[in-house]
């Protein structure tokens, strides 16, 4: 037989595709399986940073064998505050996530005082261990584990995840929430080139929005995030596009970034730009986290910080008719603001609007050191045509001012109303579609959007809490001319990214969950049937997505598959329907009609009676006792 190095490229290709399919699908108890040396001599190597996996609600169950009263008192306080969550590994945001068919470890989020529904808990999607990694050195010699034992890898960071791949069951996690390097350059060298950059700010891996918000702050720079301060900046967020209200002054998250230091699927450091490794840089910029490299160092353009001015409307709408579709209130609302919507965007004024069956809120955000003047003068006919509408009762109308991004940001009204969109402690049903500039020209299309838009609410007419997201904060002023980012090109051309979302609490039956996944599937169906051919903000997006590669990456699918069959010819780096995925039911068992729960592993590593604690802002205090 041949040797592997003197076959063609081509051919080795094809070995290597042939070799992943039985690649990194190890599960416990199978021969392959690490013993318990190589798991002590990992922790070792690792000084101690393999941790056993303890569900955030597992000190409440008696069954449990960390149970404990007075632990699970301090998790039901917190048990759906989203800084708490992405303080441990062993929580996701959204529960449905946490589960793994029937076994899961959850408390009832609306009563977390009261006993948990089921009898016993179980790591569910959760990995029996995890890495808390720390440095780059955590992730090499976790990587180059993964590669000599065929564990399945996932890597998680805040939690942040409609689609569910930051957890996989019999994996081993590799947990960055605490990579948190922060930097700030006025000037910057760019690796393997003469060039440099001025005003470009550095984050590590696990550091959150609104810890990286404050830090560049601090430094009078404002950096392109989203408005939710526990969203992990570095990870899915800045690698799978990032919107926030920046983006028609600035562009996305992946337009700004200037370099990435990464660990590849070899397990080797690499410092990656448009010089050093341009394919690989590209493909991160926008191509989805999780799937190319693991990120340690996020490097992108900062902007001089300025005020925030707003203009906010809240009302219900009274008197709402049977069928939503016949609501002239509704209707002429949703007419002026489809209108409306095109001089907005030309003038950098983002948004952030909410549509419920007989309720609105919409909040225009103008960041710029313009005065508020000039926000008035922009949206006072919007602004005179709503309060002058019959058949509303208004709950708020106001212009207001804010200093900086962050007192935007943390402002107790707008905190609570942007944190819709990352709920944490119940699980999300969400579908989302980008809509194009061209659905906003006067007449026809117009029209036939606003038509769209109402079916998509009467679809969700039964459900509680049913609702039409609508983000203005696209790169509507940023066309890409140049290809330098991978984001779904529809990007380019959409003035809103426009999801249905509703929600649910554990034990809620499962033909309950059916019917709120059919009525958001039915509700972006509408929007689908005007956008052929389009896509939607890959990180806020329905899991079950059919078409998928052209939803989430467009015309950009086949030169980011090569890419990744480049640089991880093995597919260690895999994750739910991003780029290389294939469908085997072994390893996506959450989402099929068989699960297979994590199976607990012997305790290993660390001295007896070790203590260890979980970093991670307000929430940390996580302290358990006992061995690895």
């Amino acid at each position: 037989m041949a040797s592997l190095s003197r076959l063609p490229h081509t051919l080795l290709l094809l070995v290597a595709a042939q070799l992943s399919a039985a690649s990194f699908a190890c599960l416990p108890g199978e021969p392959c399986w690490p013993s318990n040396d190589q798991w002590r001599a990992l922790n070792t190597s690792l000084g101690g940073q393999l941790r056993v996996t303890e569900p955030m609600a597992s000190s409440c169950f008696e069954s449990s064998s960390n149970y404990d009263a007075k632990q699970c008192a301090w998790v039901s306080g917190r048990y759906g505050n989203d800084i708490a969550r992405a303080s441990v590994y062993g929580a996701m945001q959204n529960l449905q996530w946490e589960g793994c068919g029937e076994q899961e470890c959850l408390v009832n989020t609306l009563k977390p005082q009261s006993p948990p529904i089921q009898e016993s808990c179980s790591l569910g999607a959760l990995s029996a261990y995890y890495v808390n990694a720390t440095t780059t050195d955590d992730v090499i010699k976790t990587l180059k584990f993964i590669n000599q034992t065929g564990v399945r890898l996932s890597i998680k960071n805040s939690g942040h995840d409609y689609l569910g791949r930051s957890v996989a069951p019999n994996s081993l996690a590799l947990w960055t929430r605490n990579i948190r390097n922060l930097e700030y350059h006025e000037k910057y060298s760019l690796y393997n080139s003469a060039e440099s950059r001025e005003n470009i700010g550095v984050i590590g891996a696990g550091v959150s929005a609104g810890e990286a918000r404050d830090f560049f702050q601090a430094k009078g720079m404002d950096i392109t995030l989203g408005a939710v301060g526990t969203v992990g900046a570095a990870g899915g967020f800045g690698q799978g596009a990032g919107h926030g209200p920046f983006g028609p002054s600035y562009g996305l998250m992946v337009d700004q970034a200037v370099e990435f230091d990464v660990v590849t699927a070899d397990g080797v450091f690499r410092t990656i730009n448009e010089f050093s490794e341009p394919d690989l840089f590209w493909a991160m910029r926008g191509g989805g986290g999780g799937t190319f490299a693991v990120l340690v160092n996020y490097k992108f353009r900062v902007y001089p910080s300025v005020q925030f001015t707003t203009y906010s409307f809240l009302a219900n709408i009274t008197n709402t008719p049977e069928d939503i579709r016949d609501s002239w209130v509704y209707r002429s609302i949703l007419h002026a603001f489809v209108q409306s919507q095109p001089t907005w965007s030309a003038n950098n004024i983002s948004g952030y609007n909410f549509f419920c069956h007989d309720k609105i809120e919409t909040h225009l955000v103008y960041p710029s050191d313009k005065p508020l003047s000039f926000l008035i003068d922009l949206t006072s006919e919007w602004a005179n045509f709503l309060t002058s509408l019959p058949g509303l009762s208004i709950h708020k109308h106001a212009y207001e001012h804010f200093n900086t991004y962050k007192d935007w940001a943390t402002d107790a009204d707008y905190h609570w109303i942007i944190q819709r969109n990352a709920p944490g402690g119940m699980a999300v049903v969400e579908t989302g579609r980008l809509v194009p500039r061209s659905l906003f020209s006067p007449g026809k299309n117009a029209n036939a959007l606003v038509d769209a838009m109402l079916d998509g609410l009467a679809a969700g007419k039964k459900v509680p809490g049913f609702m039409m997201q609508v983000y203005a904060t696209t790169p509507a002023n940023h066309p890409d001319g140049e290809h330098a980012t991978s984001a779904h090109p529809a990007w380019r051309d959409a003035l809103w990214s426009l999801d249905f979302v509703s929600g649910y609490f554990d034990g809620t039956p499962q033909t309950a969950v059916a019917k709120l996944w059919k009525a958001s599937r039915m509700a972006i169906g509408f929007i689908k049937k005007l956008t052929p051919g389009g896509g939607c903000y890959l990180n806020e997006a329905d899991y079950g997505e059919e078409e998928w590669q052209q939803t989430f990456f467009g015309a950009n699918y086949d030169k980011l598959l090569s890419i990744k069959r480049k640089w991880d010819p093995t597919g260690l780096f895999r994750c739910w329907k991003c780029v290389g995925w294939e469908a085997d039911e072994s390893l996506d068992s959450c989402y099929g009609s068989k699960p297979r729960a994590t199976v607990p592993l012997p305790e290993v590593g660390a001295e007896e009676g070790a203590e260890f604690r979980v970093q991670g802002g307000e929430g940390t205090g996580f302290l358990f006792q006992g061995e690895l």
